[in-house]
């Protein structure tokens, strides 16, 4: 390898180190007002950042399907009380409609904690 050569490889280098100190300069230079601008954004709401959790899903399911086995637990039992006391006063079918209801609300209940019981094992 010549001397000019080595040289010109010499002013390569570190020309292109320069361009890219300069280029790195720049983007440096320009980077806090572009965090004031996104900053900016956020606080007027033009900007919505959205964080997807699988974690969160699942708990989010969980709460959801425990708030309907309330739901159907409050139907079963208002049913059976309410065909308790129709069986009381002696309205024999309209206590049997009322235990009907409360089966199927019951039965709804029983498929639905199965359901939270397999989604829990995995």
């Amino acid at each position: 390898m010549s001397n000019n050569d080595l040289s010109s490889s010499t002013e390569t280098l570190f020309g292109e180190i320069g361009r890219q100190a300069a280029q790195v300069g720049s983007t440096a230079f320009g980077l806090p007002r572009r965090l004031e601008d996104t900053l900016d954004k956020l606080e007027r709401g033009d900007v919505r950042v959205r964080v997807r959790s699988i974690e969160t899903d699942r708990i989010l399911r969980r709460v959801s399907s425990v708030n309907m086995a309330t739901n159907y637990t409050l139907l079963v039992g208002a049913f059976v009380l309410s065909a308790t006391i129709l069986l009381v006063y002696e309205f024999l079918w309209l206590a049997i409609a009322a235990f009907l209801v409360a089966g199927v609300a019951g039965v709804a209940l029983l498929r639905l904690m199965l359901q939270m019981g397999r989604a829990d094992r995995f």
